[in-house]
């Protein structure tokens, strides 16, 4: 039973060509436990008929809003459904994936009971050759601690869709998805929120289903050149921004073979000297840089990794 004390969340779900999985998304959002939503679909000039079925459930539930729009990628739809959100929370959530019963609940328990302004839920990888968990193993101390996380080995990643956020801190600061990048988008929009939190809290539950399908966009990442790309593309468009990019950067050069710049070996002494890493994995990075020249394997593959 819904209680009319419960702040209402809005959950947003950027559709495109997505009929084969859709209604078993749609599905999971629309049984959830927690029953105060306000369901955003934002069709993204889909050519299937994924515009039906989103039109579908919202005849048939009230709480389903539905955008259509031409084609103007992800970072668009998302914007598109932030901008109508009136949630005290927001949620993203894709429309191949899915997630528990108990996602919503739980993501606004814990805000609320830690009073952060994000939290972080653990997800299972549902890759096509085996599923895996995914859990945050580190609770960052407050927003730029929340940038460093994303790009070490805590399994924190830089996914939008197993955080949950609050609608003030995103609209009183013109947060937005960067239209401008096809890759990394979500990370990105994690930085910029990053700067205006001071308390993050960690849900250890794998309470988000992550399809991985063969063919999914995010595979390009296993190609340095186009991380390189993607992170260089992020320090045009927010040149202030640093210590995530440049992290970033530093593994695309390391992968594809660059040298180090006075820059970027300051940045591979700050990173060997994080606290964040297992001692063991610092101790090796400085035995593989002094035999090459180059620290070459764990930063880069971690940080590729990320969107897998």
């Amino acid at each position: 039973m819904q209680k009319s004390n419960e702040p209402l969340v809005s959950i947003i779900v950027p559709v495109f060509n997505a009929s084969a999985y859709l209604e078993e998304c749609l599905d999971s959002i629309a049984k959830q436990s927690y029953k105060r939503l306000q369901i955003i679909l934002v069709d993204d000039g889909s050519s299937d008929c994924s515009a039906d079925i989103c039109e579908r459930y919202a005849c048939s539930d009230a709480r389903f809003t539905v955008v259509r729009q031409k084609n103007r990628g992800v970072s668009s739809a998302r914007n598109a459904a932030i901008r109508i959100a009136d949630g005290d929370y927001v949620l993203f959530v894709d429309s191949d994936d899915k997630v528990d019963r108990s996602f919503v609940e739980a993501m606004v328990a814990s805000i609320e009971t830690n009073q952060a302004e994000m939290v972080i839920c653990g997800c299972w990888v549902d890759a096509p050759r085996k599923k895996r968990k995914l859990i945050p193993t580190y609770t960052p101390k407050n927003g730029a601690d929340l940038c460093d996380a994303m790009i070490c080995k805590t399994g924190i990643k830089g996914y939008c869709w197993n955080k949950i956020y609050r609608t003030k801190v995103i609209k009183s600061n013109g947060i937005l998805f960067s239209e401008k990048l096809k890759l990394a988008e979500d990370m990105h929009f994690n930085a910029q929120y990053a700067k205006f939190i001071s308390k993050v809290a960690i849900l250890r539950s794998p309470l988000y289903i992550y399809r991985r399908r063969s063919r999914s966009a995010t595979d390009t990442l296993r190609s340095a050149e186009v991380l390189e790309k993607a992170v260089e593309e992020m320090k045009k468009i927010t040149p202030g921004e640093k210590v995530y990019v440049d992290y970033l950067l530093l593994a695309a050069k390391i992968e594809s073979g660059g040298k180090l710049d006075s820059h970027f070996r300051k940045l591979y002494k700050a990173f060997v000297r994080n606290p964040y890493i297992p001692i063991a994995a610092r101790i090796r990075m400085r035995f593989k840089h002094r035999l090459s020249g180059l620290y070459s394997i764990y930063l880069g593959a971690k940080a590729k990794n990320r969107y897998r």
